[in-house]
């Protein structure tokens, strides 16, 4: 003999089955659109972003573009500069020539006829000083050009005299500073 049961299982869902499908329709739907929205708002975060590095390619190619044209201009800049040095040098050289030379016209003009000078130099640094040395056969030849040396510098000093021998000359050092 068989048995045959009459009582329905139990259901799971005790809700009707149509109400389930318009649940799970309305369920799917709402994922769908957040779904459908989270991508939208990733996409176009994606779109800003790839214009955002895009704009900033063409920055750093207009950086190293301008990096370059500063970098040669650093160059020409260094070369100018290293020619005005060389032209700045020549030009110390040749305003000390013409110092020297102007301090030799001024010192043949004033040089006694007794007197003659062994030595002369010339310190640029840090002050323009002229170290005289020479001799002569008396002494008031020496004190008339230490007189005439106050014409062309101030702090005219003599440094040094000397007389060579009995009946010989003197040498004498003077220093002075250049006006």
């Amino acid at each position: 003999m068989k048995r045959i049961n009459l009582i329905t299982p139990k259901r799971y869902f005790p809700v009707p089955l149509s109400l389930q499908k318009r649940i799970f329709t309305t369920l799917f739907l709402l994922l769908l659109a957040i779904t459908s929205y989270r991508y939208y708002r990733l996409y176009t975060e994606l779109k800003d972003t790839t214009t955002i590095v895009a704009n900033l390619e063409a920055d750093v190619t207009r950086l190293k573009q301008t990096l370059s044209e500063k970098r040669a201009i650093d160059e020409k800049a260094q070369y100018i500069e290293k020619e005005f040095a060389d032209i700045s040098a020549d030009y110390n050289i040749l305003k000390k020539n013409v110092i020297i030379k102007d301090i030799m016209a001024k010192l043949s003009d004033i040089v006694p006829e007794s007197l003659w000078l062994t030595s002369i130099d010339f310190i640029n640094e840090p002050e323009k000083k002229i170290n005289v040395s020479g001799k002569s056969r008396d002494k008031d030849a020496i004190f008339s050009f230490l007189n005439n040396l106050s014409l062309i510098g101030k702090s005219v000093e003599l440094t040094g005299m000397n007389r060579e021998g009995e009946n010989g000359s003197y040498s004498f050092q003077i220093t002075l500073e250049l006006l």
